[in-house]
């Protein structure tokens, strides 16, 4: 069995502590592996524009059935908005 030695900085730390900055690539991935991920990112894409544009369309009934005025559920749209904003910021 082989072992491939981690990556260290000058500093001594392991190069997972650069986050998101100075990232390399060991190996460009295989060509299936690459149709994979646009195809997850294209799924996830249509799904998360598809949640986000049915609340707007159902708006009406979600009001009517629950009882609550238009300025309410804006608000309550633009703090869920806001909130899952910063959520992918940390993600």
């Amino acid at each position: 069995m082989t072992t491939t030695p981690v990556p260290v900085l000058p500093d001594g730390s392991p190069a997972a502590r650069r986050g998101l900055w100075n990232r390399q690539l060991a190996h460009y991935p295989d060509t299936g592996s690459r149709y994979l991920y646009l195809a997850i990112t294209v799924l996830s894409t249509v799904v998360l524009y598809y949640e986000l544009y049915v609340s707007g369309s159902v708006a009406t009934q979600i009001i009517t059935e629950l009882g609550m005025s238009f300025s309410y559920f804006v608000w309550i749209s633009v703090a869920g908005n806001a909130v899952g904003a910063f959520a992918s910021l940390f993600a």
